[in-house]
Order: structure tokens, then C-alpha cells, then sequence
């Protein structure tokens, strides 16, 4: 085994500046090829016309809905006429999971048309773009997806076709009646006025929201600060390693890597606030949850998951990967340049099977907006199973496992040096002694700064999948006993695992990292002065030739 490898080592310094490039480009690469994500629902094109008519025939159902509901405007931007009109209605009538759904898809099929003396194609009244958001709002976490496959006209995915003047809101004349209604289906509940709360700035609805504006304000703080300190403190880490890549030989460079995955993560969260809070988590004023119809306007969300998910899962790999390399030195006795030769299996493991699992969130659509760090993660919904299980079987599982087993190497491998340590001090070598107990104090050291954090950071998460089913929301004013969100386990979640990358810069803290920073200005004049006289040479010859 300590002859696996047949490369020196001047081989493997000479390519690890390269290496560190290469790999740190194709991951990027990998992050942005989510920008081109889009939207499985495909629209047929909306008609567009200039001359409409009143067309009379409307379904009685419609009609009882809206005062002087008697007649439609044809063609518009959603049927050409009142036949094709009829035909989607057939279809969308079965959206029966909001009050306001009856409502919309009516006046989106059959727009309000009130003649006037002058002409019969004035007073076309569609539904406004709020009304529109306010029905999509309450049903996307209840579209089925036979009914997603039916919204050709893209009624529940495409709000922005619907204007916001001269057009009919919960607040025009013509719905005076419609709170009022008795049909049961169509009774305005507090739901709907939520609902429409949510359409005009109040994002989440109050009935989905957990979290004061104070809270919200003071983590958008907290991670900004956190998220600074952990990207410089990684920063330091690979730019030391590239100074002095020979510093990190296997089975220490997962330690880079690391660096590189927490750095990647604190830039998710910076690109998060520089995005928004209303653009990123609420997206044409839909806040985004689990199974939501997704287009362009997700695009942010998107992104930031997967720079937040994709880093976390790989830096628990590289960690795990860091363990197996001690465990093979310390109870196998591997050279560094046999773990060396394992570096290609380490990459493909800590890059590729975190694109897989994250794909696979993606395609199942469990993504949903963090309320209150206003970011996109795994985030738990009550009223979704999809949520409970991506939770569980995309985040929490997968750590504890990457966690437990690095644990059982790192065991193992204490356990090979306390043997070696009892042979040494049998055998009076004092000198070796003393180095392994260094090193065993620095993994120690290391080891913990990783563990403590990270198990915190699995139980916050199990918090938050075994309690929210029972958090009171800040619409419910009726409820006395119930227990909102305990915030504070939030706050230390993001903090704990921004510490550990923050900590990462723990192995290089020594004599010999402030020596190769020291070193900088000698080496670039040395350099300077190598590329003079090298241009001198060139000169020199040039003139003999001559």
C-alpha cells in the first residue's frame, strides 16, 4: 500500500495550483447552469385582438358572481370566442381550491363587457393582475398535476397578462355583492381577504407568516454579518493554499476544498440580499412554496438554493472525505501519495453526488422560500407532505449519515494513534511522541470546531421539522396557548455553519502561514528580477545575432 503511488512529489506541487483552478471553475460552471432552468409548463400564445365585441351566453354560474355579469368581451387575450370560451371552462371549472378560484377563472374567460350607447365593445373588464396573484397565490400548493397540464392559457402561471387598470380587483363596484354571496363556495372568508392582502404587499399571507418585521430585519443583519466573516476567513484559506500549495498534501487538502465550499455558501447568501427579499422569496408577489408552477421569475430562488444547498452537501463530503484520509493513514498506515491517488474519487464523490441530490429536489419541486433569513431552501410547510419529506430525506438524513460516519473514521483512527503513542513511549522514542500528540491536539481541535456545529445545526433542523405544525401564525389572534417559532434556533442554525467555515482557517493558523504571507513582497521582487534578466538574455542574444 505505501508503494500505490509513483509520482514524486515535486509532480503533484507542480500541478496543485491547476488543480485548485480547475476544479473551482467547473463547479462554477455547474452552479450557473442553473440560470437556464425553465418552467415545465408550456403556454399555447395568448390572442390578441383590437376589436372586441359584447358576446352574450356566459355559464350561469358566472353570471351570479358579479352584478350585471350578463355578457363578455370577445376575442381577448385568452379565447378567440365564446365556443373556445365555453370549451376551457369546461376544464377550469374544476379549480374548486380557493374561494376566489370561481371568481377568476370566470372573468379571465369571459371578461366583464358593458355596452355602451356609443359602441358595444367599450367597457371590456378583465380581471386585474392582483386578483389574479390572489387566486394563484391560495391554490399553487393545491393544483393537482392533471390540472397543471390542463392551464394551457397559463391562468394559474402567468399573472402578468392580466392588466392592473380598467380591469376588476376584490375592491371594484361590480364585487360589492360577491363578500356577501351566500353560495358557500363563494363566501369571501378571512382567507380570501388574506389572500388579497398577500396580492398588495403583505408577502407571505399573515396566515402563512411566523416571524415579526423586527425579527426578519435583525437576521437579514445576522447573516450579513456571518456570512462576511466566514467568506473572508475562507478567502485567507485558499489563497494561503495557492501561495504554498505543498502545505496540503493528502490527506489534508479536503481542508481546501472546504474553504472553497463555505466560501461559495457565504456568496449564496450575499447574492440573496442583493437580490431582495420581495424578488428573491415573493416573485410577482406569489411567495414561493413547495410545488409551485415555476418560470423565469424564479430563476433568483432558484439560484440561491442551489448555491446554498449544493455547498452544504459537498462540504459534509469533503469533510467526510477528510476523515476516510486520516482513518487510512492512521489505522492502514497510507502514505500521502497513496491517499493522493484516491483524490480522483474524492472529487467525484464531494462534487457529483451533491448535483444529483440536488436535481432531484429541483424535479420534485421542494423548494420553498425561507421567511425569515429570505432566502430559497428545504423548507418545512404544514400543509404539504412534499415539504415534510424533502425536509427529512434531502437534508437532515443525508447530514446525519455524512456526520455519523465521519465520526466512526475519525474513532477509529484516535484509537490506531493511542496504540501507536503506547508503542513510542515503550520504545523511549520521546521526540515522535511529542509530534503525534501535536498532531493529534490539531485534529482534536479541528474535528470538534466541525462536529459540535454541525450537530447543532441537524438538530435545528429537526426543530424545525417536528414543531411547525404547531407554530401559531401572526394572523391568528384567537388562539392564546399556542407557541409561535423559537427564533433564536434559527439564528444559531445559520450561524453554526457559517462558524465551521469560519474555522476552516483553524489549520492554517501557524508560524509557517504568517512566514508565506511575509514572503510576498521578496518573492514578487525576486520574480521581477528573474523576468529582467531573462528579457536581458533575450536581448543579448537577439543583438549577437545581429
Amino acid at each position: 500500500l505505501l508503494h500505490l503511488s509513483h509520482y514524486t512529489h515535486s509532480d503533484i506541487v507542480a500541478d496543485d495550483r491547476s488543480e485548485m483552478i480547475s476544479y473551482f471553475l467547473i463547479s462554477l460552471c455547474v452552479l450557473l447552469s442553473f440560470f437556464n432552468a425553465r418552467s415545465q409548463n408550456q403556454c399555447t400564445p395568448s390572442v390578441t385582438s383590437t376589436a372586441s365585441t359584447c358576446v352574450s351566453g356566459i355559464p350561469t354560474q358566472c353570471n351570479s358572481l358579479v352584478s350585471n355579469y350578463q355578457s363578455a368581451s370577445f376575442p381577448n387575450n385568452v379565447s378567440q370566442n365564446i365556443d373556445s370560451a365555453l370549451l376551457l371552462y369546461s376544464k377550469y371549472r374544476v379549480v374548486t381550491c380557493s374561494p376566489l378560484a370561481s371568481l377568476y377563472v370566470c372573468l379571465a374567460l369571459f371578461p366583464l363587457c358593458s355596452p355602451q350607447p356609443s359602441s358595444p365593445a367599450l367597457g371590456a373588464r378583465p380581471p386585474c393582475g392582483s386578483l389574479c396573484r390572489a387566486a394563484v397565490s391560495d391554490c399553487q400548493d393545491k393544483l393537482s398535476s392533471a390540472l397543471a397540464q390542463l392551464d394551457e392559457k397559463c391562468l394559474f402561471s402567468n399573472c402578468a397578462q392580466f392588466p392592473d387598470t380598467n380591469c376588476i380587483s376584490l375592491d371594484s363596484p361590480q364585487l360589492a355583492n360577491y363578500s356577501l354571496s351566500t353560495t358557500p363556495t363563494h363566501v369571501a372568508t378571512s382567507t380570501t381577504q388574506e389572500t388579497y392582502a398577500a396580492a398588495n404587499g403583505s408577502c407571505p399571507r399573515k396566515d402563512r407568516s411566523y416571524f415579526t418585521q423586527q425579527e426578519k430585519t435583525f437576521a437579514l443583519g445576522w447573516v450579513a454579518f456571518f456570512s462576511s466573516i466566514c467568506f473572508l476567513s475562507t478567502l485567507i484559506t485558499i489563497l494561503t493554499f495557492l501561495l504554498n500549495p505543498s502545505r496540503f498534501e493528502y490527506p489534508w487538502r479536503p481542508v481546501v476544498y472546504l474553504a472553497l465550499c463555505f466560501m461559495v455558501h457565504a456568496f449564496g447568501y450575499f447574492l440573496a440580499m442583493t437580490v431582495g427579499r420581495n424578488q428573491l422569496t415573493c416573485p410577482g408577489n406569489n411567495f414561493v412554496q413547495t410545488s409551485a408552477t415555476w418560470n423565469w421569475e424564479f430563476a433568483p430562488c432558484i439560484v440561491v438554493f442551489v448555491l446554498l444547498y449544493y455547498t452544504m452537501m459537498a462540504s459534509f463530503l469533503w469533510w467526510l472525505s477528510l476523515t476516510f484520509g486520516w482513518f487510512l493513514t492512521t489505522v492502514y498506515h497510507w502514505s500521502n501519495e497513496a491517499i493522493s491517488r484516491l483524490a480522483p474519487l474524492f472529487h467525484i464523490t464531494a462534487w457529483v453526488l451533491p448535483l444529483v441530490m440536488t436535481v432531484l429536489l429541483l424535479g420534485n419541486k421542494v423548494i420553498s422560500a425561507d421567511e425569515l433569513t429570505a432566502v430559497c431552501f428545504v423548507v418545512m410547510e404544514t400543509d404539504t407532505k412534499s415539504s415534510y419529506y424533502g425536509l427529512m430525506l434531502g437534508v437532515i438524513l443525508p447530514l446525519l449519515l455524512f456526520l455519523l460516519t465521519g465520526i466512526f473514521f475519525l474513532v477509529a483512527g484516535f484509537i490506531s494513534v493511542l496504540k501507536i503513542r503506547g508503542l513510542m513511549r515503550l520504545g523511549g522514542k520521546k521526540m515522535e511522541m511529542d509530534r503525534l500528540e501535536k498532531l493529534m491536539i490539531r485534529i482534536g481541535v479541528f474535528v470538534t470546531i466541525y462536529i459540535g456545529p454541525a450537530t447543532v445545526m441537524i438538530g435545528c433542523y429537526i426543530y424545525e421539522l417536528t414543531s411547525k405544525p404547531g407554530w401559531k401564525s401572526t394572523a391568528d389572534t384567537t388562539c392564546t396557548n399556542c407557541q409561535g417559532p423559537n427564533t433564536p434556533v434559527f439564528m444559531t442554525r445559520v450561524f453554526m455553519f457559517l462558524l465551521i467555515g469560519t474555522l476552516t482557517g483553524v489549520w492554517i493558523w501557524s508560524r509557517k502561514t504568517l512566514q508565506s504571507w511575509i514572503s510576498i513582497p521578496s518573492n514578487l521582487t525576486n520574480l521581477a528580477s528573474k523576468l529582467k534578466i531573462h528579457l536581458s538574455s533575450e536581448s543579448m542574444e537577439k543583438n549577437m545575432v545581429v
